[in-house]
């Protein structure tokens, strides 16, 4: 079982580009980020015990759909503190409730989600 990784934005995106935009982007501010493809692999990242400080999810991803990423991450009480926002083309369908950003999203919007949701940058 892998040990918890504290202090990381978790983004689950099915699109390579935008992973790679959010790590860089999150980075350069000092927020370490890590991705992951599907929300499958979000899931099983959080089975093995990795614990983010945030997540940021599309809605719609080939297998399980970003509605369920959260259904998931609520359901379990060790994780159900964990904030997550939406960044999607289509934030209409993101659930009632939650926080959804359309893409291209900018990065003031990021961390003022973070920031008040008490995820701070990493200062060195």
């Amino acid at each position: 079982m892998a040990g918890t990784h504290a202090g990381f934005v978790l983004v689950v995106d099915d699109d390579p580009d935008i992973r790679a935009m959010f790590e860089a982007m999150l980075g350069r501010r000092g927020y370490p980020a890590r991705s992951v493809a599907s929300a499958a692999e979000a899931i099983e990242l959080m089975e093995e015990g990795e614990r983010p400080s945030a997540v940021l999810a599309d809605v719609l991803m080939p297998g399980i759909i970003g509605s369920s990423l959260a259904d998931y991450l609520h359901s379990k009480s060790e994780l159900a503190a964990i904030p997550i926002a939406f960044v999607t083309g289509v934030p209409q369908l993101a659930p009632p409730g939650s926080i959804a950003f359309r893409k291209p999203v900018s990065m003031h919007d990021i961390v003022s989600f973070l920031d008040a949701r008490g995820v701070s940058p990493v200062v060195d």
